[in-house]
This record gives structure tokens, C-alpha cells and sequence, in this order.
């Protein structure tokens, strides 16, 4: 993964964050994104220099579309994309 440029959605925590730790540890350039700001930058800076964090709605076309403005902007490419993000309902 050298080099790699991975974007992983809902990265701020869990699963997300772990493949993107993981990522991280290969040699890869990562974009947290998940809609949890706080958390993302948090995530990317425990992660390093080659971790950027970027509040992303999945859920939003206009959001999607400016991680990966923002991706290509960071980092020039994308190699990797892991669609990690995911949203429960509560109630009946």
C-alpha cells in the first residue's frame, strides 16, 4: 500500500478506523471521512502527517463530491475507496 491514496468513509471510529490505522501502517495516505468532525480530525491526527480528515455525508451527493475534491486536492489520486459508512434507525 506504499503510496496508496485510500479514502475510507465512517473512519472516525470502529471499523473505519481501524482499516484506516491499518492503511496508515502500510504506507498509505488516508481521507477520514465520517460525519462526526470532532472525531475525524481527532482520528487523523492520531494517525499522522499522511492522514487528513474531511467531514463527509455519505448520504449527500454535494458532500460526496467534495471528498473527492478534496482527496485530489490533498493527494492527487485515489487508488482505494472503502465505503465503511452506515446509519441505523431507532424506534418503530
Amino acid at each position: 500500500m506504499d503510496g496508496k491514496v485510500v479514502i475510507v468513509t465512517g473512519s472516525a471510529s470502529g471499523i473505519g478506523r481501524a482499516a484506516a490505522t491499518l492503511f496508515v501502517r502500510e504506507g498509505a495516505k488516508v481521507v477520514i471521512a465520517d460525519s462526526n468532525e470532532e472525531a475525524a480530525r481527532e482520528t487523523a491526527a492520531t494517525l499522522g502527517p499522511n492522514a487528513r480528515a474531511l467531514r463527509t455525508d455519505v448520504s449527500k451527493d454535494a458532500d460526496v463530491r467534495a471528498l473527492v475534491a478534496f482527496t485530489l486536492d490533498q493527494f492527487g489520486r485515489i487508488d482505494v475507496l472503502v465505503n465503511n459508512a452506515g446509519f441505523g434507525f431507532t424506534g418503530t
